[in-house]
């Protein structure tokens, strides 16, 4: 009837139908007791009631001795039963029939794991000496998408210096329309905990931007990632029944006090890192082109796509400064946010786009370190400067970093210096060879157009 009434608050709770009949009996017994004028006039009415089936439950004196991990004579099991209403068919500490009274066969004892706690409180747990359990030990099978996760983890805490948060996946048509999303596109909830939390997040990195804006109260610099679920679903089949697609991204940011160009190559160092430590093979962050379409809080001229084998599976960026004049946020903000699923799916999928690792042991001949600088225009990517070099160097180089890149060094020019290494693992490399090397990398350099500095 779609109403609560006094006989299903009762039915609700799978009393016992039989007792029914003691309860009327009983209390036609306690009227006569009380009022002896009165009297039963009519026979008991029944109506539409089949006495349910007893329960039986087949044990052993073996399963629950076991089971309880205590030695407990058969006769004392069978006490311990008979006292709470259980009827025991069995002889000796053999097999045994127990059947379950009706006041407990509702919902309540079904299977002689039941009769082991119904001896177990009788008999007493305290009484019950502790013991380690009885089980194989095997090692478990590896799981290597929660290793993964793990390392990544492991790297952005401990060598990048972040720190871990979990935030709401749910959020309101504000924050949505504050950083240029569809509200509509968003999974809706038919019962939100608040207007301001009603549907499902599509983009980690705007929850972040917020928090950090929280955290600028209390903190001047700070940085901090997280690895949890967004969850999307096609526009045209928001209202459909099947289940969004959800998947992991790894997201975070760095909020510093002072905006320089340092913080972006910060944030970059992190990036490649973390993807050097999860072993993916040709990995490189290249400037977006027009085929990327660019979130409204990333900056246009600062941002730079990861990319794995030639797939693209990330963004990192400076926020935007109309969203950072939106939000009222202090500083410099770097932000990346990597399709963490996705690109696990790849390495598991395809194992040769992880980097192979290969043992390099330790120079027997001295290396000759160089650093050189250039002036390049100001939207070159140093990669480009770098395959500059490696190119001319060839195998007597053994390494190529970037030590530093300024941009004051004239309208739309930027300077960008390395630092090389020279060697041989077979022998010393004489002073011409040196020389000549040298001079190799600065000719190739300035014939690119890349004038030192």
């Amino acid at each position: 009837l779609g109403k609560i009434t006094d006989s299903s608050l009762r039915f609700e709770k799978s009393l016992d139908p039989v007792g029914v009949r003691r309860a009327i009996l009983r209390a036609a017994q306690m009227i006569i007791d009380f009022c002896p004028g009165a009297k039963v006039v009519g026979p008991l009415q029944d109506v539409g009631f089949e006495r349910p089936e007893p329960i039986t439950v087949q044990t052993s004196t073996k399963f629950l001795t076991r089971r309880l991990g205590a030695k407990i004579s058969a006769k004392k099991l069978r006490d311990s039963l008979t006292r709470l209403g259980f009827e025991v068919d069995g002889e000796g500490a053999g097999d045994w029939q127990v059947r379950v009274p009706s006041w407990r066969a509702t919902k309540d004892i079904s299977i002689q794991e039941d009769l082991v706690e119904e001896v177990g409180r009788i008999h007493g747990y305290d009484n019950i000496a502790p013991f380690a359990p009885v089980w194989p030990v095997a090692t478990p099978s590896g799981n290597p998408r929660r290793l993964t996760e793990r390392s990544a983890k492991e790297y952005l805490t401990q060598h990048a210096g972040l720190h871990e948060v979990f935030t709401y996946s749910m959020v309101g048509e504000v924050h949505c329309r504050r950083f240029g999303l569809d509200p509509n596109a968003h999974l809706k909830l038919l019962n939100p905990v608040s207007e301001e939390l009603d549907r499902m997040r599509r983009e980690i990195v705007p929850i972040h931007l917020e928090k950090a804006k929280e955290n600028q109260r209390y903190f001047k610099e700070f940085g901090f990632f997280e690895l949890g679920r967004v969850f999307r679903k096609s526009p045209d089949r928001i209202r459909e029944r099947e289940l969004p697609d959800e998947r992991n991204r790894l997201a975070g940011l760095v909020c510093v006090e002072e905006k320089i160009v340092d913080n972006f190559y910060r944030v970059r160092s992190f990036v490649l890192g973390l993807l050097s430590r999860l072993r993916v093979a040709d990995v490189e962050i290249v400037p977006p082109d027009d085929s990327v379409a660019l979130p409204s809080w990333v900056h246009p001229a600062v941002a730079g796509v990861v990319v794995a084998s030639g797939k693209p599976y990330g963004l990192m960026a400076r926020v935007h400064p109309s969203i950072a004049r939106e939000l009222k946020m202090k500083g410099d903000v770097v932000t990346f946010d990597i399709a963490f699923d996705d690109l696990l799916d790849s390495l598991l999928d395809d194992p040769t786009r992880r980097a192979e690792v290969d043992y390099q042991p330790p120079l027997r001949y001295p290396t000759v370190p160089f650093d050189v600088a250039v002036v390049a225009e100001a939207r070159v990517p140093v990669r480009d400067i770098r395959r500059v070099i490696e190119d001319v160097a060839g195998e007597a180089l053994l390494d190529a970093r970037v030590l530093s890149v300024y941009d004051e060094v004239g309208e739309g020019k930027k300077s960008v210096a390395f630092h090389l290494v020279f060697g041989s693992g077979e022998r010393t490399l004489s002073g011409e060879e040196v020389s000549a090397l040298q001079t190799r990398v600065v000719g190739a350099l300035e014939q690119q157009g890349y004038r030192l500095r």
